[in-house]
């Protein structure tokens, strides 16, 4: 898929690095694009399966990766403010284990943003990540991590019921609920998933077991906030648009000349400016790179 359309599936390996996009693919520069919002573009270059990229995708010339395999490394390097892919020519540097310092970055209850992460470990080593080397996804799955959309958690870490636990805690924040007016919404929000999934022949049984499920929790629906909190989250799930999600591959980097800016601290606080760039050990500063397998899925 990716070879054949020149757009370069982007999850995760390069999201770190999706900030400093140039829309200029004809001058060599990168666009992000994502499907549903771009499905013009994905069309035009015969990409056609709706499912692809579940995440961010660059948008290359159309013979970019013309002449590589499936599992060939491509080189994403950030040099002079610049976005630039290459093939990864020579053989890989020997793949480092992230295990301690995500351990140090990322708790086991929760997830964090996955370029704050990975922007800080370079920081935190400015070598890291400056030759071609094994792709960042597979390093994170290594150490025992996991990738959804923008966020990084452990292995395991169950990302639907957590975004679904802090959307409830800032719609009960949004209408004053008490604990049990917010489960009362999630009773009923339940209700409405079984009447939109269920088909007409086992709708009645799975609304049975709905209600038998939560029992007496739907009485906090007599409250006026949280019956507006149920129609409003019920009324969002209806019309809701399909949402774009986020970013993947591997890379050679290039120094630029010493006496760029150096990173600030803090840079798991905010994204990094087009301007930053970790310090390298002889003092120059060098746009890090990601490294990733194109063409996992031909056209």
């Amino acid at each position: 898929m990716e070879i054949g359309s020149g757009i370069l599936d982007a999850h995760p390996d390069l999201m770190p690095l999706l900030p400093f996009d140039d829309d200029d693919p004809a001058a060599g520069g990168l666009r992000i694009l994502f499907r549903d919002l771009d499905d013009d573009v994905f069309d035009e270059r015969g990409a056609l399966d709706p499912d692809w990229p579940a995440d961010a995708a660059l948008l290359l010339e159309p013979d970019t990766l013309t002449g590589l395999r499936p599992g060939d490394l491509v080189a994403l390097t950030f040099t002079g403010g610049v976005l630039r892919l290459t093939a990864a020519g020579s053989p890989p540097a020997p793949a480092p284990d992230l295990t301690a310092a995500l351990t140090d970055l990322v708790p086991q209850d929760r997830p964090e943003p996955l370029d704050d992460v990975i922007w800080q470990l370079m920081a935190d080593d400015p070598s890291l990540l400056t030759a071609p080397t094994t792709p960042l996804g597979e390093l994170i799955t290594a150490a025992g991590y996991v990738c959804d959309g923008d966020d990084i958690a452990a292995s395991g870490f169950d990302f639907a019921a957590h975004r679904g636990k802090s959307h409830m805690a800032q719609v009960a924040a949004a209408h004053h609920l008490t604990d049990d007016q917010t489960d009362a919404v999630l009773a009923f929000l339940a209700l409405i998933g079984v009447l939109e999934r269920t088909p007409d022949h086992e709708r009645a049984a799975a609304v049975d077991a709905v209600v038998a499920n939560f029992g007496d929790r739907f009485a906090g629906l007599a409250s006026p906030n949280a019956a507006r909190a149920a129609f409003g989250e019920a009324y969002a799930t209806a019309h809701a648009a399909p949402t774009p999600c986020e970013w993947p591959r591997r890379c050679s980097v290039t120094a630029v000349p010493a006496g760029s800016p150096r990173p600030r601290t803090g840079w798991r606080a905010r994204r990094p400016s087009s301007t930053d760039a970790p310090p390298t050990p002889n003092g120059t500063t060098s746009g890090p790179c990601r490294w990733t397998r194109p063409g996992t899925r031909r056209s």
